[in-house]
């Protein structure tokens, strides 16, 4: 018995196939973490993913495509498609699963839900179910989820705005259900007490995730704190303000990486900061609160619509939305009263609570129907 849910031993019906198609590593950790889990709870899991992943061994339960690295439509990423059909549909069939769950959007999913055998119970996470404000491919996002919603038996979402966004723009007429999000595996509490005076900001730049008060925090940050650096670390997308980028990286107190960063060099950035700022605009659920939560490191943060599920009073420093002279006057504060490691700890306990991959893989188990292919 796991988290106080009695799991059969062997059931031929529950077996299920993730699938992501997407290259981006949260993604890829989101899968295999949660198969690894599944597998713990005597469920039969296979996984289809784009590459190689240190927590599997690739072989007839772990099968690795050559995928199209857009997951937007594309004739490029058809004549791909169509090249590994055969060869895909073999394995499913092969396989047999009882139900499938998608994990992250791409064009191949589409494709690859009109082959699957009608019987199987189709799954699909949405994660951003309208995208976000001054994003280009909004629009995509939201004629993809409207197509999807009619092929698949459930929708899961990880947030209560995720859920609501799906209601009320998708309008799909198959259950959306809210489960717990627990992509990764959790770590250690860090137990070092070390002020670096450094600040970081993590994860590809998109519109929404609020860029361009970066040079405005620098500046105020400067006259305040000059002692403090910002670190900036991840790849910008192709539609965001190059001026405004090169504004960044011409602050003399921001370190700016204008670049992927592999998993392996994430722990750097998170275990030598004293917090982690999120200046989102728009959230539905954050990859990067989560990474902080997990190195012990507490949020920095405007109050935005729905940031409230992941953060409390204990585990973050929040201020008005998009004032930047408050997050200026909150940050000194702390480095005054030296509130940064205890901040961390009661972030790392929050984290564990409430982004658990046990409680994640539970939602699964408990909202998936696992029921022999074709009964109801």
């Amino acid at each position: 018995m796991l988290g106080g849910i009695a799991y059969p031993l062997t059931i031929n019906d529950m077996k299920i196939i993730l699938v992501s198609f997407s290259k981006l590593p949260p993604f890829q950790n989101y899968m295999y973490n949660l198969a690894r889990q599944l597998t713990k709870m005597n469920i039969e899991v296979r996984t289809v993913g784009a590459i190689p992943h240190s927590a599997i061994h690739v072989d007839e339960t772990n099968y690795i495509l050559d995928v199209h690295d857009s997951p937007n439509p594309s004739f490029k990423s058809l004549k791909k498609y169509l090249k590994i059909q055969k060869s895909l549909c073999v394995h499913f069939d092969k396989a047999s699963p009882a139900h499938v769950v998608f994990i992250s959007k791409h064009f191949w999913n589409y494709l690859l839900i009109r082959k699957l055998n009608k019987n199987i119970k189709k799954y699909h996470v949405f994660h951003d179910p309208i995208g976000h404000k001054g994003d280009i491919i909004r629009f995509g996002v939201i004629l993809y989820n409207r197509l999807i919603a009619k092929k698949v038996d459930k929708i899961f979402v990880h947030s209560n705005n995720a859920f609501h966004d799906t209601i009320k723009y998708i309008k799909p007429d198959v259950p959306v259900i809210k489960i717990p999000l627990g992509e990764e595996e959790w770590l250690e509490l860090n137990q070092e007490n070390h002020i670096f005076n450094k600040l970081l900001i993590f994860g590809r730049i998109n519109n929404y995730k609020g860029y361009e008060f970066i040079p405005q925090l620098a500046d105020a940050l400067k006259s305040e704190l000059p002692e403090v650096r910002i670190v900036v670390a991840g790849k910008s997308s192709k539609d965001v303000n190059r001026q405004i980028l090169q504004d960044i990286a011409n602050k003399d107190n921001v370190k700016f990486t204008d670049e992927f960063i592999p998993e392996d060099k994430m722990h750097d950035y998170f275990d030598t900061c004293d917090a982690v700022i999120v200046l989102h605009t728009s959230i539905t659920q954050s990859g990067v609160i989560i990474n902080a939560y997990r190195h012990t490191k507490g949020i920095i943060c405007f109050k935005i619509d729905g940031i409230e599920e992941f953060i409390d009073e204990h585990s973050s420093i929040s201020v008005d939305a998009f004032d930047i002279q408050a997050m200026c006057k909150s940050i000194k504060r702390a480095y005054n009263d030296k509130v940064f490691y205890m901040l961390g700890r009661n972030a790392w306990h929050l984290g564990q609570e409430i982004f658990s991959i046990e409680k994640m893989a539970e939602g699964y188990f408990e909202n998936i129907r696992l029921l022999p292919m074709g009964c109801e």
